[in-house]
């Protein structure tokens, strides 16, 4: 076979100097990396076309012969060239790749995880976080069972406080110690357990089963400062299930859950505390506002009645006959114990303020809330006389009346008005 010029030209363009024409020739061998190089062939003729840079139109080889590949001697020399420049690109080409693979994993973790920190970001309710959490992990993880296991501090035991695809009742009566079983474990250690085939594990019973199946994996809780919520366990029915960028994936899942967690248990207790009084724990005039006109709303539809009895106290002390400032706990906390004694379970003890206790009682009359009144007399005189044989350096001063709807009126801001009024003559007060 005959060799034919060779030709140079751009990757965008072909430019040959004497009007070289190319129609009627067809590519007969594999092209290189993105058209760099191709073999043409015609009437037993072989043309190389090899890559130039743009612009570089000196280098272009004349149509006529000159700097043509003649008598073979060349030829060789630059197909070797040629195999060694196709080996480089197919090297460079397979490393692309590769690279290529890790960034589209790389991003569907992220297209993930930005997933599940936009749905828990503007969430403070914990029945949608484990809505979100439940969506991702089911979708992208195959996961068809998780609980989260929280840690209480009063108990000190970690309890199941959230569980999709198990039975709700019989995971109220599971609980862990920090030292017991895997989930004690890894919330003692921070560090995550993964079972391949959870039922190979000797003397491992998930929940109620007597045989585990599947995979298990178990995540720590953990926020930035160390401190450890609880623990996060998934099973997924197929072994093996979860490979090294699943766990760690999930790892990073799990955080943000626990940050998520953190700030619902935060809002929780700001919501606790908005309507509590932080000292007795009854609630405070917000609530008890609330509860006096729902049960108000509910006497006048009825034509039931309705009393109030209001406790108030003050604190004297006893070496410099001052009031003081900080009123203190132990006081405070046994004239609420004494006022809730004489109630029903429908009846509601509030503070309403830092001196005053109020008793919300609903369908009782006069005869019954003077019964009330007497008790709760007698209790505080009992107190007082115990804080001066115990030669308590505060001296109780305390008086004690109460209003009825619709007796003594049917506005509620009248009956609280009169409740809080000073004592008088016609009504119930008793002072030590």
């Amino acid at each position: 076979m005959k060799q034919g010029p060779v030709i140079q030209a751009s990757l965008s363009e072909f430019f040959i100097r004497d009007k070289f024409s190319l129609r009627g020739w067809r590519r007969s061998a594999a092209q290189c990396y993105k058209k760099a190089l191709w073999v043409w062939t015609k009437n037993n003729q072989t043309s190389i076309l090899m890559p130039m840079k743009l612009g570089s139109l000196d280098r272009q080889v004349q149509g006529n012969g000159t700097n043509c590949i003649s008598g073979g001697t060349g030829f060789p020399m630059e197909q070797e060239s040629m195999k060694k420049r196709l080996s480089e690109l197919e090297l460079r080409l397979a490393e692309l790749e590769s690279i290529n693979n890790i960034l589209k994993e790389q991003l569907k973790e992220l297209s993930i995880l930005y997933r599940f920190i936009q749905d828990v970001s503007y969430t403070l309710e914990s029945g949608q976080l484990v809505k979100s959490l439940k969506s991702i992990l089911q979708t992208h993880f195959m996961v068809t069972e998780f609980s989260i296991v929280l840690y209480d501090s009063k108990t000190g035991l970690l309890h199941i406080e959230h569980a999709v695809g198990l039975s709700k009742q019989k995971l109220k009566e599971v609980f862990y110690r920090p030292s017991e079983g895997l989930v004690g474990r890894v919330f003692q250690t921070k560090k995550p357990i993964y079972l391949p085939n959870a039922q190979r594990v000797k003397g491992y019973r998930y929940y109620f089963q007597a045989q585990a199946r599947g995979s298990i994996l178990i995540l720590p809780l953990t926020l930035a400062d160390g401190h450890t919520l609880g623990v996060l366990k998934l099973r997924n029915p197929l072994i093996d299930a979860f490979s090294e960028t699943d766990q760690q994936l999930l790892g990073l899942l799990s955080r943000h859950l626990a940050v998520a967690l953190y700030n619902c248990r935060l809002v929780k207790r700001l919501d606790k505390d908005s309507l509590l009084d932080g000292d007795t724990e009854l609630p405070n005039e917000r609530m008890f506002l609330n509860l006096f006109h729902r049960e108000m709303g509910r006497a006048q539809r009825f034509h039931h009645p309705l009393s109030l009895v209001s406790v108030r106290f003050q604190l004297t002390h006893l070496r410099n006959g001052k009031n003081g400032r900080r009123i203190p706990l132990k006081p405070v906390r046994q004239i609420a114990e004494i006022i809730q004694q004489p109630l029903r379970s429908i009846d509601v003890c509030a503070r309403l303020r830092a001196d005053c206790f109020v008793a919300l009682l609903p369908e009782t009359n006069l005869i019954g809330r003077s019964r009330v009144e007497q008790k709760l007399s007698a209790a505080l005189e009992a107190l007082y006389n115990r804080y001066l044989d115990e030669g308590y350096d505060w001296e109780l001063t305390f008086s004690v009346q109460g209003v009825t709807f619709p007796d003594e009126g049917i506005e509620p801001s009248l009956l609280l008005e009169r409740m809080l009024a000073s004592p008088s003559k016609n009504r119930s007060a008793t002072s030590v």
